[in-house]
């Protein structure tokens, strides 16, 4: 409690990722993560149909866009899907890129997702597993490209906000 309290705890600025951030203070502050393999937490979320998996995506991006800011070494360490050294406008041409080429693709996959919104998929696993085990194997390659897409997307707009357009060279 003394270390949180003393990092300042929890951040505002963060809607979805304050516990990321203030995690990193505390690291950087020399503290560490306790393994105990009897402690047990559940996270449990609604279900989530397209348009809030992308909302929350975009709400991620926002926040992303603030923690890498504050805390850069971050940018080298994620696994982020475009290569970015610096949170400043000199970013916004490598995330600008990224976003052109996958628009068509994002758009075309989020609408075909979108169709099965209103299906109610433990019934299709009880009648036809094998079935069910393709389409869930098929959204397990779509949507973390679209979480990415639209995380992306939102940490341009914020960076945009931040910085300015980038300058065409």
């Amino acid at each position: 409690r003394d270390a949180v309290v003393q990092a300042g705890s929890f951040d505002c600025t963060y809607k979805l990722s304050e516990d990321t951030e203030l995690g990193l203070r505390l690291y950087e502050r020399g503290y560490h993560v306790l393994y105990h393999p009897q402690a047990h937490a559940w996270h449990d979320h609604i279900t989530y149909a397209v348009p809030n998996l992308i909302k929350r995506a975009r709400i991620y991006g926002a926040d992303y866009a603030h923690m890498f800011s504050r805390h850069p070494r971050c940018l080298s360490e994620w696994g982020l899907p475009v290569k970015i050294s610096k949170m400043d406008s000199t970013a916004l041409p490598l995330i600008r890129e990224y976003l052109d080429a996958g628009h068509q693709e994002v758009v075309k996959a989020t609408d075909a997702i979108a169709q099965y919104d209103s299906l109610d998929f433990e019934m299709i696993q009880a009648k036809d597993p094998a079935t069910a085990r393709f389409v869930l194997d098929l959204f397990g390659q779509a949507i973390p490209r679209l979480h990415w897409y639209y995380l992306m997307e939102a940490m341009y707009e914020t960076l945009k906000a931040m910085f300015g357009e980038a300058k065409q060279s």
